[in-house]
């Protein structure tokens, strides 16, 4: 009888390498990046993910990213997307990028800009989220939603003080364009007679 061995030699170094440069481009990455497994536990969080949610990565890998980063308004939604995707392999969310709020550290909601991919073509799928914070573009939208208002306010206002032929109608005119342009209820505005107080 003659004992033989086999061996097997793998080169890890090409896997080690490809993993290595795929850490690289997640930390690197501008927009928050945040992994989550079948399960919904999170497995990546990169340093954007930290600087926009206010969570260190090692405090959030392995916890629910519904506990973490999901509004409580939200998180049902969230739990039934999720089982929906894992029944059925279909979802409204997964490959499109969507607008909506996500929840920092502190509770604050946030407006978010999100983008999920599955990763893996196994029975257990995990996922990547792709996540940018949009309150600045949301704020800069909003002054600039303001500045029309107020402007298209300012014209009417004008043209109830060229055609309006009493104050009263004049001021009619004014009451009736600040409840066209900044959705008022009703406005009233009050002349005092300055001699007889």
């Amino acid at each position: 009888d003659e004992l033989r061995f086999l061996t097997i030699v793998t080169d890890l170094t090409a896997r080690k390498l490809a993993e290595e440069r795929k850490a690289a481009v997640v930390d690197a990455a501008l927009d928050a990046v945040v992994g989550m497994d079948h399960t919904g536990a999170i497995t990546e969080f990169n340093p954007a993910a930290e600087q926009t949610f206010g969570y260190r990565r090692a405090d959030v890998l392995g916890r629910s990213m519904v506990d973490v980063i999901i509004p409580p308004h939200l998180r049902t939604g969230h739990a039934s997307g999720l089982e929906r995707y894992l029944a059925t392999g279909k979802s409204p969310i997964i490959g499109k990028r969507i607008e909506l709020s996500a929840m920092r550290s502190d509770g604050v909601e946030i407006p978010v800009e999100l983008s999920v991919l599955r990763v893996g073509s196994g029975k257990t799928p995990s996922f990547v989220g792709f996540i940018r914070d949009i309150s600045e573009s949301k704020r800069a939208e909003q002054a600039l939603l303001e500045r029309a208002q107020v402007a298209a306010l300012g014209a009417d206002v004008g043209m109830a003080l060229t055609t309006g032929e009493t104050i009263r109608e004049i001021l009619q005119l004014a009451c009736e364009a600040v409840v066209r342009h900044l959705g008022a209820a009703f406005t009233r505005i009050w002349t005092l007679n300055a001699a007889t107080h």
